[in-house]
């Protein structure tokens, strides 16, 4: 095998420097300060932006009009090629080469790895394990820093990038052999890459499927959140522009159409809403409202083929309603606090008109009867079928640790206000559940044991129904079933394709187990006595566990009911009293647990209805108020090393997330601080304590 040498010179070099000569031409752009792309006597070219001819930061070279069917992306430091480089060699006898100085790993095109270690000249020279998941990370962060036009450069065959070195195998049978997922390929099997295996999407797929289903689409600094069929949006989506704005649009083969709904920032205006009127896909016309639906301006558009007194805002408000209410609860998730409230629009004048005083109108007295009517039959009224008593069977059911007994279910947590907030159990005679609750019902993770089948559930639930994921794990440890269920039902091709399926199972597994180990984390310490034995241990899976092990026929406790309050009964300690606060006053523990306490445990809760994948690196999984510490807990899970994790970022950017929000006011108004912990997939966590003090 013959390596051109050119090749080692362009990847490998620890310095380069394009001198003003006859030896490299400038095909397009600025090749001297700005992007362009520069083709090398060799015939390689050079797509990046440049700094003094010297390439700066992320680029894309192509070198397959040299003689060498290769193509490489990578890192440029001060013009030097010694930062993260990935180059993929069609008629080398392997398909990958990912570097990070003169370190890397070369890749068979099986997804197998074939060297790694410390190369010189591509050759193994010392071998060392190479932290991959670090150069395939480098490279992902670099594509989503750079200049969209060096993105967009980028050959078809870089899109895909896998993700770490445990899932090598199934993402590249997954890419390039669709068709012999049980079959896996072989080393002598020729390297040919099907292109068309893979949905044009999919590479820059951050959650979802979009290619074949509801997903968020990240390309090139537009991100779409819709339902793709064949790698096209259709219905109902969200657009987020780079400037900024996000819009409500309506998608059709993925080219918007009709109305548009977006933010806008506009000089005097709060928080505006620009109503936007596509056609032939060009904006034609548009209205800007406030934040209360008051009409500011309408405006032509450039090619708009419409007088400025012919807009009608009205038929533009409505279609943009008929479009929201089509939409999807893959979507609404998604959505912008700005856009969640749509207000009806109206002019000033059509306000101050209704706003005038009027007479209110008098009905006509009737005349008098000659004779009295006949009374109509009384219809009975439909009685209410009545709702499940209710009794606190152990300790305390209002204020504090104990066991509610509803139908036949039993709850035991502990409560605020007579009402069962974070882990609790919920124990039948079919099924024992651990599970996160507000209000005394489900409200997120659930994990449950099934004693006829001795199988565990996990599942996310709202109320009574299943909302999310829900997997089924056998006694002996396998995944029997992976499903994904909307309000209850469940949705047959949610995932569009095995290899999807198998993806997002994995990543939804190891969610369900962080989820719940910091479930338990925030356990109160009397719930370790009450936790069956089967819900502590579950097959294959590692979760924290509590402190002691009791059997499941516990002991009932000495019923001693206190006669001033039945719902009491006095055989555990009176919860304690809630510490002062900071200006000194003590707070009255009645009258808070009663009132303030239980309205932030509405708003947590509200805030906990509304969690999503913030961006690629963090999903914010769960909120919660912590009582015994009286702080709110924001709880994210993140797919990196917390250690390289930009600490002082994050502490500025809860800092203002805390002392900003309207929705946290309140909890600053009672002095409650915020918690931020992200948690990653070692369970190694960070957390920041942020303190109304901090604002």
């Amino acid at each position: 095998m013959k390596i051109n040498p050119l090749v080692i010179q362009l990847v490998s070099a620890l310095t380069f420097f394009i001198a003003s000569s006859a030896l490299a031409t400038c095909m397009s752009g600025d090749c001297e300060n700005g992007f362009g792309t520069l083709k090398v006597e060799s015939g390689a070219t050079i797509t990046t932006i440049f700094d003094n001819r010297r390439p700066t930061g992320y680029y894309v070279m192509d070198m397959r009009s040299s003689g060498t069917n290769s193509v490489c992306e990578g890192v440029s430091v001060r013009g030097q090629f010694t930062g993260p480089r990935r180059c993929q060699y069609g008629d080398f006898p392997f398909f990958d080469q990912f570097l990070d100085g003169n370190r890397g790993v070369l890749i068979l095109k099986a997804g197998i790895i074939h060297e790694e270690g410390i190369f010189k000249d591509m050759k193994l020279t010392f071998e060392t394990t190479v932290d991959v998941d670090n150069i395939f990370e480098s490279l992902r962060r670099a594509r989503s820093r750079a200049d969209y036009r060096v993105v967009d450069s980028l050959p078809e065959e870089l899109w895909f990038l896998p993700t770490g070195r445990d899932s090598l195998l199934s993402e590249y049978v997954a890419k390039y052999y669709p068709k012999k997922e049980k079959a896996l390929p072989t080393l002598s099997d020729d390297p040919a890459p099907i292109a068309s295996a893979i949905g044009e999407n999919s590479p820059y797929c951050v959650e979802g499927d979009c290619d074949n289903g509801f997903g968020v689409l990240d390309k090139l600094n537009n991100k779409v959140v819709a339902r793709f069929l064949n790698s096209q949006a259709f219905g109902y989506g969200l657009w987020f522009n780079p400037n900024g704005s996000v819009c409500e649009t309506y998608f059709i083969k993925g080219v918007a159409t009709g109305g548009q709904r977006c933010t806008i920032e506009a000089k005097g205006v709060l928080d505006g809403i620009a109503y936007i009127e596509l056609v032939d896909g060009k904006k034609s016309h548009s209205f800007l409202s406030d934040s209360e639906g008051k009409i500011l301006t309408r405006l032509v558009l450039k090619d708009g083929k419409i007088k400025e007194e012919d807009i009608d805002p009205r038929e533009m408000w409505q279609q943009a309603k008929r479009n929201r209410d089509s939409a999807s609860d893959f979507v609404l998730a998604e959505l912008p606090e700005r856009l969640k409230p749509f207000p009806e629009v109206w002019f000033p004048s059509e306000r101050a008109k209704a706003s005038k005083p009027s007479k209110p109108k008098v009905a006509s007295t009737p005349p008098k009867p000659k004779s009295a009517p006949k009374p109509k039959p009384v219809k009975k009224a439909k009685v209410a079928k009545a709702a499940p008593p209710a009794r606190c069977v152990e300790g305390n059911c209002v204020n504090g640790f104990g066991t509610l007994k509803v139908g036949g279910s039993e709850f035991i947590g502990k409560f605020t206000d007579g009402k069962l907030f974070g882990y609790g159990l919920v124990m039948t005679d079919e099924v024992y559940c651990e599970a996160y609750l507000i209000n005394t019902k489900f409200d997120g993770l659930a994990h449950c044991f099934l004693p006829a089948t001795n199988h565990h559930v996990f599942r996310k639930m709202k109320g009574k129904i299943n909302n999310g994921p829900q997997i089924i794990i056998s006694s002996a440890g396998d995944i029997t079933s992976f499903d994904m269920y909307v309000d209850g039902e469940k949705i047959d091709g949610y995932f569009g394709s095995t290899s999807n399926k198998r993806r997002r199972q994995s990543m939804e597994l190891r969610n369900f187990q962080t989820g719940l180990s910091n479930l338990r984390r925030g356990a109160p310490e009397q719930i370790a006595d009450w936790v069956p034995s089967q819900l502590r241990t579950i097959p294959g899976l590692e979760v924290a566990d509590f402190k002691s092990m009791p059997p499941l026929n516990r002991e009932r406790m000495t019923r001693e009911v206190d006669p001033s309050n039945p719902n009491v009964i006095k055989t555990l300690p009176a919860p304690a009293s809630r510490s002062s606060n900071r200006n000194g006053g003590v707070l009255s523990g009645a009258n808070y647990e009663t009132t303030e306490l239980g309205q932030l445990a509405l708003i947590a809760s509200e805030l906990n209805g509304n969690r999503r994948q913030v961006n690629p690196n963090y999903r914010l999984e769960r909120v919660r108020i912590e009582p015994n510490e009286f702080e709110l807990h924001f709880e994210f899970i993140t797919p990196r090393d917390v250690s390289g994790l930009n600490k002082s970022l994050l502490r500025s950017s809860n800092r203002t997330a805390y002392c900003k929000s309207s929705k946290l006011e309140p909890f600053r108004t009672q002095n409650m601080p915020a918690r931020y912990r992200f948690t990653d997939p070692n369970n190694e966590e960070i957390n920041f304590l942020v303190k109304p003090a901090d604002c």
